[in-house]
């Protein structure tokens, strides 16, 4: 048996901002958001398919990119 020179991950932080603003134009109930997520444009892995000791190869998946956008929200009722 081969370990899978891919199936370890050391240790990562991850940076994301929102700022919100409820109430807004005086509207009870309707708000703003801004956000950004991965601020630091940090990469790690997040799953994969670990196989390299059957078929000697190995697949990955990594975390999004830095995203950034608006979000408009209405609540209705209480």
């Amino acid at each position: 048996m081969f370990a899978d020179p891919l199936g370890t991950e050391n240790g990562y932080n991850q940076l994301d901002l929102r700022a919100d603003w409820n109430n807004l134009a005086g509207k009870e109930g309707l708000a703003l958001g801004f956000f950004v997520n991965n601020v630091t444009k940090e990469l790690y892995k997040i799953g994969g398919v670990p196989v390299y000791s059957v078929l000697g190869t190995t697949s990955l998946l990594y975390n999004e990119p830095r995203t950034w956008g608006i979000q408009l929200r209405y609540r209705f009722g209480n």
